[in-house]
Parts: structure tokens; C-alpha cells; sequence
């Protein structure tokens, strides 16, 4: 029982982990686009 919620906690901060890269990822996007709309 322990080991499982160990194992989901993990999961947790993986997804966690993974959608700070994507919000990341998005507003580097968005600033790029946003110097060539002003450009």
C-alpha cells in the first residue's frame, strides 16, 4: 500500500514536472511570436 502511493507521488511530480516544461516551452513561443508581431 505504501509502495503504491510512493509510486503515485512520483507520477504526480513527473506530470507535474513535465507541464512547467510545456508552460515553458509555450511563453518562449508566445514571446517569439510576439517580438516578430511587433518587429
Amino acid at each position: 500500500m505504501i509502495k503504491a502511493f510512493q509510486v503515485m507521488i512520483f507520477l504526480f511530480v513527473d506530470v507535474v514536472k513535465s507541464l512547467g516544461n510545456l508552460v515553458q516551452f509555450c511563453y518562449q513561443l508566445g514571446l517569439e511570436l510576439c517580438q516578430l508581431l511587433v518587429a
